[in-house]
């Protein structure tokens, strides 16, 4: 039997109305900030988190606004919307290959 995974993903929205989008590098595909808890943290922390790693920007979580399954992964994750704080928009990171308001 095997257990369903938690996820989280954050919808990072600028002041003129943008939203912030990775392209990812296992994929190639364009999507929001999205990953796994770590261990002992929040959802909002891991949110806020994982919009940071994949992107370089910092971000203030606002509210989740929804909860979304993965079939083919087996993993439900959590939808956070949040607003940018700081931070330096990267080009690539580790994760990705590209990063940019929309």
């Amino acid at each position: 039997m095997s257990f369903m995974k938690l996820g989280v993903s954050c919808a990072v929205i600028d002041e003129e109305g943008r939203i912030l989008l990775s392209r990812r590098g296992d994929f190639g595909t364009w999507n929001l900030p999205t990953g796994r808890l770590d261990e002992g943290e929040t959802l909002a922390d891991a949110a806020r988190r994982e919009a940071y790693e994949e992107t370089g920007i910092e971000c203030e979580i606002e509210r989740p606004v929804g909860l979304y399954y993965q079939q083919g992964r087996d993993r439900m994750n959590v939808l956070f919307l949040a607003r940018p704080m700081g931070g330096e928009l990267r080009q690539r990171t580790d994760e990705t290959t590209a990063n940019e308001f929309f």
